[in-house]
């Protein structure tokens, strides 16, 4: 395999995730109860991971997090309900 058939490959895979990434985030309405993450948000949002973990998810007015805890890892993440997020991305639109 060339290594220009190597690229083609890995741009098509890459088009291919990122497709359905959005196709499954684009299915979500201000009843969905899932979690997201914060890739999840800026997915939404069509914003960069940085932009959103600095500037949305840490502001005051942004939906407040569910902490979960993997007590093997000893590791907590924080996830948000994602109809909650749909309808503060609603609100700040209007």
């Amino acid at each position: 395999m060339t290594t220009e058939t190597y690229k083609a490959i890995m741009q098509k895979l890459e088009t291919l995730e990122t497709t359905a990434k959005k196709s499954h985030l684009a299915g979500l309405t201000k009843e969905s109860s899932i979690l997201i993450n914060t890739q999840d948000i800026a997915d939404l949002m069509g914003l960069s991971y940085q932009h959103t973990y600095r500037e949305i998810v840490s502001h005051p007015d942004f939906p407040k997090p569910v902490s979960l805890t993997d007590r093997r890892k000893k590791q907590e993440s924080r996830r948000w309900i994602a109809g909650d997020v749909i309808k503060y991305i609603h609100s700040r639109k209007q």
